[in-house]
């Protein structure tokens, strides 16, 4: 799950830190590959799964916060009756 687009913050603060890697062909390959099937640019895709194993617990609270006001907005859509 994207959590944030913008590329100066995210859900965990503000964008400071940077570090350039180098990384195996095969490697490289994979990221642009997924970041692709996923919609995503390979930035993207490489801070959120970086962000995941960095911070896991409160990646997944900034998920569960997500997920309960989706929730609470979808409760208040009625269908349509034909």
């Amino acid at each position: 799950m994207l959590l944030a687009r913008s590329p100066n913050s995210h859900p965990l603060g503000k964008l400071t830190f940077q570090a350039k890697v180098d990384l195996p062909e095969p490697v490289g390959e994979q990221i642009v590959s997924r970041a692709r099937e996923c919609g995503m640019t390979t930035a993207e895709l490489i801070r959120e799964v970086l962000s995941w194993w960095a911070c896991p617990a409160d990646m997944q609270s900034v998920l569960d916060q997500r997920e309960k006001v989706a929730r609470g907005n979808l409760a208040g859509i009625v269908p349509k009756q034909p």
